[in-house]
């Protein structure tokens, strides 16, 4: 298969990734609690104290959900299930556009070290698709603000 097939093939999945998570959303799934495999309570709740961390030392704020991840939303969590956690931490709490730019690349280049190029360049155009801050879902951009939020600088809503 040539670069380009290869290139509408993974746009097709990630699309098809979007509407699905998008109906999930809609229909009222929505986390409240991190439904992670493989790590215990004390562990879950080292993740969300890092999570409290990063956000303060990024925006001064601390958003009003708690933070959750489930490793790998819709997605088999395989070998890269802390690219995804790494990524919920961010994503958790929100900002700018630039910002969520530079956590999808650095979800796209963990993935990819872990789960290859392919599994990368799909799970990146569903992060970019699926997340965006004002699609009402549970895993969007901000997901521990109140939904809408869009995109911020950091400041207080």
């Amino acid at each position: 298969m040539n670069d380009r097939a290869e290139a509408a093939r993974g746009r097709r999945a990630a699309l098809v990734a979007a509407i699905v998570g998008f109906t999930v959303a809609v229909t009222g799934c929505v986390a409240t609690t991190s439904t992670i495999g493989g790590l215990s309570e004390a562990e879950i709740q080292a993740l969300a104290a890092r999570a409290q961390d990063a956000c303060r030392q990024r925006s001064g704020l601390n958003p009003p959900y708690p933070f959750t991840t489930d490793g790998c939303t819709l997605s088999p969590d395989c070998t890269w299930q802390s690219c995804c956690v790494e990524h919920d931490i961010v994503y958790w709490c929100g900002g700018t556009a630039e910002e969520r730019r530079v956590a999808d690349a650095r979800f796209r280049a963990c993935v990819g070290g872990s789960g290859g190029q392919r599994v990368a360049t799909f799970m990146h155009w569903g992060v970019r698709l699926g997340g965006h801050p004002w699609l009402p879902a549970y895993w969007r951009w901000g997901y521990g603000w109140p939904w809408p939020r869009g995109y911020t600088d950091g400041r207080p809503p």
